[in-house]
């Protein structure tokens, strides 16, 4: 689907943009809601403010596609859209279930919707009920509900592996690792499998960081390997944090460098700024502490899903002080993504240069 979608964009938009501008709704929400959906994985965002353009046209006609397209306007948190994203994730969830429309797999709608309201209002622990719910996960439990089974259960244990250790709960996530990948692989999806092998490396990044690494590097081969471009720079903002205390430092900071780089080429307002607080994270466990406070400023304490970063915060306000830290971050938050940008790979050659200077 990725080699097709890559192969045929060019007439994929061709079609959209004839057919919308004809007023054929239901040839352009065809071509805008699946295309969204596939072209994501490969960081190809476009398609994504094509079903959003449709919306109000396709809302007053009432297609049969709505809930497909609706969906797919609900990732443009990914084009920095957050507040649409979140609403109309919510308008698709009750016309996915409403026997006049033609919905995506429930489970695809209730998890961009879960994703979309995490990316307005940062919470988390409402994101985790919602995928325990796919999963038939009780928390505090190493097992799910047996009468769970296909895509659903795979999507909620993948995100719920994925997220359990930002939200204090990585032992949870240590307890989830073996069956989720078993589930995954037995789905046999390169998406999911690709995801859940991430999702072990985050949950053991702070008891067993050779083994995080280990994951992440794995996950790095697979997304290569399946040409998933949306976890390649995952999968690398992870493996670069690790890589740069525990493993390779100047390969931890050319990962930062290449990950930062995709995310903003590709226009990705959400995964950007998260991979730039990683790189706070770094900075700080590295010994920079006023690089590591003005790069979290660049997000806008938006950032709620990257392991580490509110203890991150804290140390940062006590090795700098209140009135220094707030400086730093004021410095960070008047910065435009571009800018933000070249900040951060400067940050980054500086500290490989010094990193060659020790050698």
């Amino acid at each position: 689907a990725a080699d097709w979608v890559d192969a045929e964009l060019a007439n994929l938009r061709g079609g959209f943009r004839w057919a919308a501008d004809r007023s054929d709704l239901v040839t352009a929400a065809a071509i805008a809601a699946h295309t969204a959906v596939m072209a994501l994985w490969l960081m190809v965002l476009e398609p994504i403010g094509w079903a959003a353009e449709l919306i109000p046209a396709a809302t007053a006609a009432d297609i049969a596609q709505l809930p497909r397209l609706y969906s797919a306007a609900g990732l443009a948190g990914y084009l920095g859209r957050v507040e649409a994203g979140a609403e109309w994730s919510r308008t698709a969830l009750p016309l996915a279930v409403d026997d006049r429309y033609d919905p995506f797999h429930p489970a695809w709608t209730r998890a961009w919707a879960a994703v979309a309201e995490m990316f307005a209002d940062r919470d988390v622990a409402r994101y985790l009920e919602e995928m325990s719910v796919l999963a038939g996960y009780e928390a505090g439990h190493t097992s799910v509900a047996a009468d769970q089974s296909g895509l659903s259960q795979v999507i909620g244990l993948t995100l719920l592996l994925y997220l359990l250790p930002v939200a204090g709960r990585a032992d949870e996530a240590r307890a989830l690792a073996a069956l989720a990948l078993d589930i995954t692989r037995a789905h046999a999806n390169p998406v999911w499998i690709t995801f859940t092998v991430i999702g072990v490396g985050r949950a053991f990044a702070d008891t067993d960081p050779a083994r995080a690494l280990d994951a992440f590097r794995q996950a790095l081969t697979l997304s290569r390997q399946e040409r998933i471009p949306i976890f390649e720079a995952r999968a690398a903002s992870e493996a670069a944090d690790i890589e740069t205390v525990y493993g390779d430092p100047d390969t931890g900071l050319d990962l930062f460098d290449a990950v930062i780089t995709a995310y903003h080429l590709a226009g990705n307002r959400t995964d950007l700024p998260a991979a730039v607080a990683a790189l706070a994270v770094c900075f700080d466990r590295t010994g920079q502490p006023e690089t590591a406070a003005t790069l979290y400023g660049t997000t806008h304490a938006g950032i709620t899903w990257v392991p580490n970063l509110p203890a991150t915060i804290e140390h940062l306000r006590t090795v700098l002080g209140q009135s220094r830290f707030d400086e730093c971050v004021a410095t960070g938050a008047a910065m435009e993504p571009g800018d933000t940008v070249t900040y951060a790979r400067q940050q980054i050659r500086i500290a490989r240069a010094a990193l060659a200077g020790r050698s």
